[in-house]
């Protein structure tokens, strides 16, 4: 697809710069790498709020758990037995 963009002129000539010293073939191909790469952080940064919301509801669970601990009904829970408290 043919695509017409205007870029300010300090991203152009980092554009060459770029172009010149990891020989790619043209300027449309360094607009494709960096599209690649925003894309790339755009799905790291997902991954990242989808894992910290995940931390968190984890983190509630293993609260709630350990909290549980001490109620007799885990074994050895209350006296180090290894014996359920009824």
């Amino acid at each position: 697809m043919k695509l017409s963009i205007s870029i300010e002129e300090p991203l152009v000539a980092f554009m060459a710069r770029y172009q010149q010293q990891h020989a790619r073939k043209s300027r449309s191909a360094v607009v494709e790498d960096a599209l690649r790469l925003l894309a790339e952080r755009e799905a790291e940064a997902e991954l990242a709020a989808a894992y910290a919301a995940s931390a968190a509801q984890d983190l509630a669970m293993a609260r709630e758990a350990q909290a549980t601990c001490g109620d007799g009904l885990m074994p050895g829970a209350a006296d180090g037995s290894g014996h359920e408290t009824w």
